[in-house]
């Protein structure tokens, strides 16, 4: 199970509003391993060749990408990219061109270039399975990525 904020899921949105042109975005979700769950920590942003209907990042441009990794214990998590409009499936060249191919890898297709600012369960979240990349139905994804509150205040002001 992949643990993820709402602060970083939040500021994913929030990366996804630029550039303000009509392309597919993509980011990575890296973190560490703590025992059977994946504590996700970092956003990171490729330098990727953004297209209207695709995008796609170069061998270094990924290289560049996981350079963190070793130094502080990291993994990649998950992929996250944008789709024009709102279909969440992932099309052929989204399964040919995945950072990953192994088994458990979770990609996470964000509707509408994230304009509408989609709870995780509007998302479609993809798993690598032996067969090929699977969509997720939604009582499934609270088995992959549980998403809990990065955030709480509890203060009273002038009380």
């Amino acid at each position: 199970m992949i643990i993820l904020t709402e602060l970083i899921w939040d500021s994913l949105l929030n990366e996804f509003q630029w550039p303000r042109t009509r392309v597919e975005r993509v980011a990575y979700i890296d973190g560490v391993q703590c025992g059977d769950s994946q504590i996700a920590t970092t956003l990171t942003f490729p330098n990727a060749a953004m297209q209207p209907a695709y995008f796609t990042v170069s061998a270094a441009a990924m290289s560049e990408a996981g350079k963190h990794f070793r130094r502080f214990g990291m993994e990649r998590l998950i992929q996250a990219h944008t789709h024009p409009g709102p279909l969440v499936e992932h099309s052929p060249f989204d399964d040919e061109n995945a950072y990953s191919q192994l088994d458990g890898s979770v990609s996470i297709v964000i509707p509408n270039h994230a304009r509408h600012r989609p709870d995780l369960t509007d998302c479609g979240i993809h798993i690598r399975e032996p067969e090929g990349w699977r969509l997720l139905c939604a009582k499934e994804i609270e088995r992959y990525i549980r998403l809990i509150p990065g955030c709480l205040d509890f203060r009273r002001f002038g009380a």
